[in-house]
């Protein structure tokens, strides 16, 4: 029986996977900057705007090095752990995605580990915990947004275990800000750095064109354009009131574990709608030795209850004492959010009569003085910061939400009226001579600033101690003086009956007869304490009334204003709370 011809073999298969290896091979789909420099390099930065496509570069670089056998031992590194995961594994140019179905990877996210065949492993690590890269070694690594790392330091760690294989080596991939890390590593091209650089545009034929539309419409006639767009790196903007280098200088890697207050300010934005403005949202406090430390920037776009609960997080994960907010703009709104959400936090809005630039400058101020620092990295805050100038426009540069938040904490942790708004720090420590008194007065008093409500995270309460000559038209005289806290414990009376002590501590030193407390009756607290005083028997007097009896026309609230001081006519202050004030590091804030 003639045999039946044996049928041609079935080249299609082959074929599918010839066409799909043409597809998936990178050195004839990438641009020319995409591929990794030659020459003899440790470290590939690539510098390019938004959508250049340098996840996906460096992954390929990746994938190149574990196909070809080059690499046993990888680590992947990002701002975060999310980050790694999102954008270097899972995300649309992650290793998953990019690597062919015959030589992906096993993901085990548990283990943080991507496992090939050929016995290749990469491991996850995140910027922000720059600790778990002492120890391993590697012998390729891959960055993502260098710049937008909170501890740059992170970088070092992983050089420092680039140590094993014939040629280690990294690929950093950034968009460019002019931080101390990217300059430095730009110091270095030419010997064992490597430099790529790219624009947004180079990629256009793979972006939609709404987003290339969007961007360039974003940036188009800022410094930014350069920067997010055509991928250089600018230096400070002239006439700034931030520079790279005071930051720098400034910058701390932890804030102090004995930090007296924390807070969080908010710069409310009027729309989470994209391309609104951002939500400013600022931590920071104030340590034992006067500094003041942004701790925490976590700006974004959000709709309100959006906003309130990441404000609440950063209230409670910080232990803060409470929220600040601007009240010219969302004041009242940002208070009625955040007690919607959580009615126990304090929130206490601040006024400012000033333009941004003018409230900013002081803040600016206490940097230049080395007495405010960012602790670690804050890229997109530093950003702002250093394009802050003094001709700054909201139409032209956006707005400055998230300097305009860490103005606000600053400005309540070092300037502001302290507890009880009734005198200023100036007012101890300028240029007049504090005085001794020689002569027996003809009366002691406590006068008490108090709080305007009863809530806790109101204004702090304050006592002056003042001492009243039988000359009527001698200085008064400020003996000693104390800040508490304001709590509702506060109103039990049991710190009314302090301030008797002390002043029948004065009264028995000056060898005189105290006339009493006088308060505010006009306000929540001022009512509780006085009634408390009465029930405590003690000598209490309402200060709108007593006021009058003194040498000195004085403004609302019991105001000693710091323009009093030095006139040598109207209010003097004494050796002791003069050498008290120029010590004193605790709540001097409102």
């Amino acid at each position: 029986m003639p045999k039946k011809p044996t049928p041609p073999p079935d080249r299609s298969g082959l074929r599918r996977q010839f066409a799909a290896a043409l597809k998936t091979d990178w050195s004839r789909l990438a641009r020319q900057n995409q591929l990794p420099p030659p020459g003899d390099w440790r470290i590939w930065l690539l510098l390019a705007g938004r959508g250049f496509g340098k996840t996906r570069t460096i992954v390929e670089f990746v994938r190149a090095e574990v196909e070809a056998g080059r690499a046993c031992r990888i680590a992947l590194l990002a701002a975060t752990a999310s980050d790694c995961r999102d954008v270097l594994v899972t995300g649309h140019s992650g290793i998953l995605n990019v690597f062919p179905e015959p030589s992906r990877p096993i993901y085990e996210p548990t283990k943080r580990l991507l496992s090939w065949k050929n016995g290749a492993i990469a491991t996850m690590y995140s910027a922000d915990e720059p600790d778990r890269l002492r120890g391993p070694q590697f012998d390729l690594a891959i960055c993502d947004e260098l710049a937008a790392w909170r501890y740059p330091e992170a970088l070092d760690m992983l050089l420092l275990g680039l140590r094993i294989g014939k040629n280690p080596r990294v690929a950093i991939a950034t968009t460019p800000r002019p931080t101390k890390v990217i300059r430095d590593l730009l110091a270095r091209e030419g010997r064992d750095v490597a430099v790529t650089r790219g624009s947004t545009l180079d990629n256009r034929q793979n972006l939609a064109p709404a987003y290339v539309e969007q961007i360039i419409e974003r940036y188009k006639g800022t410094r930014l354009e350069r920067q997010e767009i055509h991928g250089e790196v600018l230096e400070d903007t002239p006439g700034a009131l931030w520079n790279r280098d005071t930051l720098e200088q400034t910058r701390v890697e932890a804030a102090p574990k004995d930090l007296q207050r924390i807070v969080v300010a908010i710069d409310p934005a009027g729309s989470s709608e994209e391309g609104a403005d951002e939500t400013g949202i600022v931590v920071a406090g104030i340590g034992q030795d006067g500094h003041a430390y942004v701790l925490e920037d976590i700006s974004g776009r959000y709709d309100p209850t959006g906003w309130a609960r990441r404000a609440l997080g950063a209230f409670h994960v910080w232990k803060a004492d409470r929220i600040v907010c601007e009240t010219n703009y969302g004041g009242e709104m940002v208070r009625a959010t955040i007690e919607a959400v959580d009615p126990t936090v304090p929130v206490k809005p601040i006024t400012s009569s000033r333009g941004k630039v003018l409230r900013a400058e002081p803040i600016a101020a206490f940097f230049e003085q080395r007495k405010a620092h960012i602790v670690g990295s804050l890229p997109e805050l530093e950003d702002q910061a250093c394009r802050f100038t003094a001709d700054w426009t909201r139409s032209r540069d956006g707005s400055p939400d998230r300097v305009d938040a860490m103005v606000f904490a600053l400005s309540d942790l070092m300037l502001g009226l302290p507890a009880g708004g009734f005198f200023k720090e100036a007012m101890f420590l300028n240029d007049s001579q504090p005085v001794v008194l020689t002569r027996r007065p003809l009366a002691v008093f406590a006068v008490l600033g108090t709080p305007h409500d009863t809530q806790p995270g109101s204004d702090s309460v304050a006592v002056l101690y003042l001492a009243k000559s039988s000359r009527p038209d001698a200085a008064l005289t400020i003996l000693d003086w104390s800040i508490a806290t304001h709590e509702t414990a506060l109103l039990r009376g049991a710190w009314l009956e302090d301030v008797a002590r002390n002043l029948g501590g004065w009264a028995a030193a000056t060898q005189t007869t105290s006339a009493g407390i006088w308060l505010e009756r006009s306000t929540p607290a001022g009512g509780a304490l006085a009634e408390l005083g009465v029930a405590h028997r003690l000598q209490i007097m309402d200060a709108t009334d007593a006021l009058k009896q003194l040498p000195v026309t004085l403004p609302e609230r019991v105001a000693l204003a710091a323009k009093y001081i030095g006139t040598g006519a109207l209010v003097r202050i004494g050796a002791e709370a003069h050498a008290k004030a120029v010590t004193f590091r605790g709540l001097t804030r409102n």
